[in-house]
C-alpha cells in the first residue's frame, strides 16, 4: 500500500526538543577555529570614549577597528590584554586594524545590563574578524537615542561573530550586516524602527538560535516586535542561513528574502512562541522580485521550521522570475507537535503572479485560515509528499480553513503529488474540497498518485468538507495517469470524489480508485457520487475503479454536456448506477436515438446473440462498443461490471465481440462509445443483463492426509465459484478439531479459527490451516483426529467439509499442500 515518505513525528519530536532549549542556547557561543589576537573587556555601561578609568563598547570598538583617537587610561589598558602601548598611552600593536579581537563584558555589569547609547555605535569593518560575545552578561544595546535613521550595530567587514548580545529600540534597524561569513547568534533584535536583522550584501552571513521581535523564545504577547521585517536579506545576498530563531510580532514579514538567491532557513519558529503562542508576523516567509534557489526547512537532521500564527499566509512566493524555491520539512499552520492548529490567517502557501517553478515537498500544512496552499496564475509548480489538512501523523483532521490546495488564476503546468512513493500527499480533512482548479486559464494541472480523503493508513476516512477534487472551468487538466497501478485513492469525502463543471477536456486516468481505501476491496465510499460532470464536454473518465459511493458510480448533467467519455475500467456497489445520462436512473433506449440530454442520452447496444464464445448485436452507426463483464446488472442500482475489451460496429452497427474462456456469455454487457472512442466521443449508460446469483462453495481439497508424529500438517480449505468468476462478495468459514482415536493436548494442538476470503477471490483460491501434531512415548501410529469446517459465511459448505488426519511414526508422513496462485481482479 502507498506509505507517506517523511519520518514526520521524528522531525517533530527533534523540533519539540530544540524549541525548549531555546532559552539555554543563548548562553552559549560558538566555538571560534582560533583564539584572538586580543581580549578587550567591557567594564561600563556608559556610551564614552574618554581616558577615564573604564573601557566602554564604544571605546572598545573603536580599538579593535583601529579608529581610537585618544590615549587609553592605565585603568583602560588593564582591560586589554594583548594591545601594547607607548608611555603615553598610545596603542602600539597587538590589537586594532589588521588583528583578530574578542570583545567581552565583565560579570560585574551584571545579568542583562542596558548600554543607552547617545550616539551610532562605530562601524564595524575592520578586515580581521572581530567577536563580541555577550556570555552569561547578556548586555542590552538601547540606541532609541542613537539618532535619527540610525542602525543598532552595523557590520561590513567579513568574518565578525556578535553572540549573546541585545539590540532594542533602533530608529532603523538594529543589526545592519554586510560583508561574507559573519554570524549573529543568540541575539536579540527588538523594538525597531524597521527590520530586527538586515542583511544586506555578502555571502555566507548567518543568524543562529536568536530571538527577533520578541524578548524570549517563550514570550507570550507581542510588546517588542520591530516595525518591518525580523529578517530582512536583500538582493545582493547568496547563501545566507538563518536557523534555530524564535521570530515574531514584527510588523512586515518574518523573514523576508528580497531578490536573493540560494539561501537556507530551518528550525526556527516564525510567528510562535518555542510553546506554539501566537507571535504574529504580517507573511511568516515571503520571497519576491526574482529571488531564486531558496530553501524554507529543513535542519541538517531533518529540523522544521515552525511556521504558524502569522497575520497573511505562512510563506509567501510571489513575482516573476522569483523561480527555484523549495518549501520542505516544514509545519506550517500548527503549534510545535504538528498536533494542534497554530492557525496562519491566509493561505499555508502561497505562490502566485508569475512565481514558476516552485517546490513545496514534505511539509505538515494544516489548520491554516484559507488554503492550505494556493498556487495562482504560475507555471510549473510541484506539490508532492505534503500532509495537508491533517495532523503530523495523518490520523486526524486539523482542517485548513477552504481547500487543500488551489489552482487558480492561469495556474498551469502544476504537479500536485506524482508517480513516486515520496510524491504522494496526503489531503484530507479540510473546510472544503481536497483539491480545487478554478478559472478558464487555469490549464494543464496533473493531480496523481495522492490519497485525498483517507487518513495515512488508507484504511480510516478523514473527509474533506465538500468534493475530493473540484474542477471549475479549467480545460485539460488531469486526475491520476493512465498506468495498471492504483496509485491514487480519492474516497471517503463529504461530497463528490471528483466533480467537474463547465471543464473540457478534463481527463480521470486509470491509477485513481474513487470510493476505497488502499485495500481496493473494501469501500470508503464519497457520500455522493464517485464521478460527477457538469455541462461540461470532451471529458475523458476512465478511472481504475469507482466502488462503494453513495449514489452513481458516475454521473453525466446538464443540457451543454456532450462528448463525454465515462467509462469506468471497473465500478460496481455504488448506490445508484455505475454509469448514469442524467442522474436520474436507467435510461431506456429510444428509436432512432433521437433524445437529447446529457451526452445526447446515447443508446447502450443491444445483445443479440451469445453463443460459441461469441456476443453480437446493433450499436450506434460506426460507433465503438465497450464490453464488459457484469457482476450485478449494471443497468441497476449498485451493479457491477468491469471492463474487458473494446471493438468497432460497422456502418450498419453490428458488432461482434470474443470472449475470453471461463466468463460466462450470459454476464455480458456493453457501452457504446461514438466514433473510435477518442477525446471528444460520447459514452452510454451500460447495457442491463440478468446475473444469476454467484454461488460460492467452500469445502477442503482433498478428504484426507496423514501427518509424522511431531511434526505438522497443513489442509488446504478451497473457495470456487458457481460462474467461475472472481467472489462478488467476501465469504468465510470456521473450522476446528475434533478427536478421534488421536486426543488433541496429547496427540496433537487443538485448532480452531476462522479463514476468510475477500471480495474479489479467484475461484479455486485456497487458504491454509496448519495443525502441529506432538511426540509422546506412546506409539500413536495409526490414530487419527478430524478437522472440520461450520459455519459458512455468504457461502454454502461443499461436501468435502471434513478432513481426517492420520498420524503416522515419525518421518511416516508428508504434509498434503497445494500451491494455487493468487489472481487479484478488483
Amino acid at each position: 500500500m502507498p506509505a507517506f515518505p517523511l519520518p514526520l513525528p521524528v522531525r517533530v519530536v527533534l523540533l519539540t526538543g530544540l524549541c525548549l532549549l531555546l532559552p539555554a542556547a543563548r548562553l552559549y557561543a560558538p566555538a571560534r577555529a582560533a583564539g584572538p589576537d586580543a581580549v578587550l573587556t567591557v567594564n561600563s555601561l556608559e556610551d564614552t570614549d574618554l581616558p577615564d578609568s573604564v573601557l566602554t563598547l564604544r571605546e572598545a570598538i573603536l580599538i579593535a577597528t583601529g579608529a581610537l583617537t585618544i590615549d587609553i587610561s592605565p585603568e583602560e589598558q588593564a582591560q586589554t590584554q594583548g594591545c601594547t602601548y607607548s608611555g603615553a598611552g598610545n596603542i602600539t600593536g597587538g590589537c586594532g586594524a589588521g588583528k583578530t579581537e574578542l570583545i567581552q563584558f565583565a560579570p560585574s555589569l551584571g545579568v542583562s545590563p542596558v548600554i543607552v547609547l547617545a550616539a551610532p555605535l562605530p562601524v564595524i569593518n575592520d578586515t580581521a574578524a572581530l567577536t563580541i560575545n555577550g556570555g552569561a552578561v547578556l548586555p542590552i544595546i538601547d540606541a532609541a537615542a542613537a539618532g535619527a535613521d540610525t542602525d543598532g550595530l552595523v557590520i561590513t567587514s567579513p568574518g565578525n561573530n556578535i553572540s549573546l548580545v541585545t539590540v532594542t529600540g533602533a530608529p532603523r534597524d538594529a543589526f545592519s550586516v554586510a560583508g561574507n561569513g559573519n554570524v549573529l547568534f543568540g541575539i536579540g533584535a527588538r523594538s525597531s524602527g524597521r527590520h530586527g536583522v538586515l542583511i544586506g550584501s555578502g555571502t555566507g552571513n548567518q543568524v543562529q538560535y536568536s530571538s527577533i521581535g520578541v524578548a524570549t523564545s517563550a514570550d507570550t504577547a507581542c510588546t517588542v516586535g520591530n516595525g518591518g521585517s525580523g529578517v530582512y536579506i536583500g538582493a545582493s545576498v547568496t547563501a545566507a542561513t538563518v536557523a534555530g530563531s524564535v521570530i515574531g510580532c514584527n510588523a512586515g514579514d518574518g523573514v523576508t528574502i528580497d531578490g536573493a538567491d540560494e539561501n537556507v532557513l530551518h528550525t526556527n519558529h516564525i510567528g510562535l512562541s518555542s510553546t506554539g503562542v501566537a507571535l504574529a508576523n504580517g507573511y511568516g516567509v515571503a520571497l519576491f522580485a526574482a529571488a531564486t534557489g531558496n530553501q524554507v526547512g529543513p535542519g541538517p537532521a531533518g529540523e522544521a521550521n515552525v511556521i504558524g500564527g502569522n497575520t497573511s499566509a505562512g510563506v509567501y512566493i510571489v513575482g516573476a522570475g522569483t523561480t527555484a524555491n523549495t518549501v520542505i520539512g516544514n509545519i506550517i499552520g500548527l503549534k510545535p507537535g504538528g498536533e494542534v492548529a497554530a492557525p496562519n490567517g491566509g493561505p499555508g502557501v502561497e505562490i502566485s503572479t508569475g512565481a514558476g517553478a516552485n517546490t513545496v515537498r514534505s511539509n505538515v500544512i494544516s489548520g491554516n485560515g484559507a488554503q492550505g496552499v494556493l498556487v495562482a496564475g504560475v507555471a510549473g509548480t510541484v506539490i508532492a509528499g505534503n500532509r495537508i489538512g491533517t495532523n503530523g501523523l495523518g490520523s486526524a483532521a486539523v482542517p485548513n480553513g477552504a481547500e487543500g490546495v488551489t489552482l487558480q488564476s492561469g495556474a498551469t503546468g502544476t504537479t500536485v503529488g506524482g508517480a513516486g512513493a515520496a510524491d504522494r500527499n496526503l489531503i484530507s480533512g479540510n473546510k472544503n474540497a481536497g483539491v480545487v482548479i478554478r478559472d478558464a486559464a487555469t490549464s494543464n494541472n496533473l493531480i496523481e498518485g495522492n490519497n485525498i480523503g483517507l487518513d495515512a493508513s488508507g484504511a480510516v476516512k478523514i473527509p474533506n468538507g465538500q468534493a475530493g477534487v473540484a474542477i471549475f472551468e479549467g480545460s485539460d487538466n488531469r486526475v491520476g495517469g493512465d498506468g495498471s497501478l492504483i496509485l491514487q485513492f480519492i474516497s471517503g469525502n463529504t461530497r463528490e470524489g471528483v466533480y467537474i463543471e463547465s471543464a473540457p477536456g478534463t481527463k480521470i486516468g486509470r491509477s485513481t480508485s474513487i470510493g476505497t481505501g488502499f485495500n481496493t476491496s473494501i469501500a470508503i465510499g464519497n457520500t455522493r457520487e464517485g464521478v460527477l460532470v457538469s455541462d461540461s464536454t470532451g471529458v475523458v473518465a476512465r478511472p481504475g475503479i469507482v466502488a462503494g459511493n453513495g449514489l452513481a458510480g458516475m454521473a453525466v448533467v446538464g443540457s451543454s454536456a456532450s462528448g463525454n467519455t465515462l467509462a469506468p475500467y471497473l465500478s460496481g456497489a455504488n448506490g445508484g448506477l455505475p454509469v448514469d445520462l442524467g442522474n436520474d436512473g436507467a435510461t431506456a433506449n429510444d428509436a432512432g436515438d433521437a433524445d437529447t440530454g446529457p451526452n445526447g442520452l446515447l443508446n447502450y447496444p443491444t445483445i443479440t446473440s451469445r453463443t460459441g464464445g461469441m456476443v453480437s448485436g446493433t450499436a450506434c452507426t460506426d460507433c465503438s462498443v465497450l464490453v464488459y463483464i457484469s457482476y450485478a446488472d449494471p443497468a441497476a442500482s449498485g451493479g457491477k461490471a468491469e471492463y474487458l475489451t473494446r471493438v468497432q460496429a460497422g456502418g450498419s452497427g453490428a458488432w461482434s465481440a470474443t470472449i475470453p474462456a471461463g466468463v460466462p456469455l450470459s454476464n455480458i454487457s456493453a457501452m457504446a462509445c461514438t466514433g473510435a472512442c477518442t477525446p471528444g466521443s460520447a459514452t452510454s449508460e451500460l447495457a442491463p443483463v440478468t446475473v444469476a446469483a454467484q454461488v460460492r462453495t467452500i469445502e477442503f481439497a482433498v478428504s484426507a492426509s496423514t501427518a509424522q508424529e511431531g511434526g505438522s500438517v497443513q489442509l488446504q480449505v478451497r473457495l470456487t465459484t458457481s460462474d467461475g468468476l472472481p467472489t462478488a462478495s467476501g465469504a468465510t468459514v470456521q473450522y476446528s478439531t475434533v478427536n478421534g482415536s488421536a486426543t488433541g493436548g496429547s496427540d496433537f494442538t487443538h485448532a480452531a479459527g476462522t479463514l476468510s476470503f475477500l471480495g474479489g477471490t479467484a475461484s479455486g483460491e485456497t487458504r491454509t490451516i496448519t495443525i502441529s501434531t506432538l511426540a509422546d512415548s506412546a506409539d500413536d501410529a495409526g490414530e487419527t483426529f478430524t478437522v472440520t469446517l461450520t459455519s459458512a459465511g455468504n457461502a454454502r459448505l461443499g461436501s468435502l467439509s471434513t478432513h481426517t488426519v492420520t498420524i503416522g511414526p515419525p518421518g511416516s508422513g508428508l504434509p498434503y499442500r497445494v500451491f494455487v496462485p493468487l489472481v487479484a481482479r478488483d
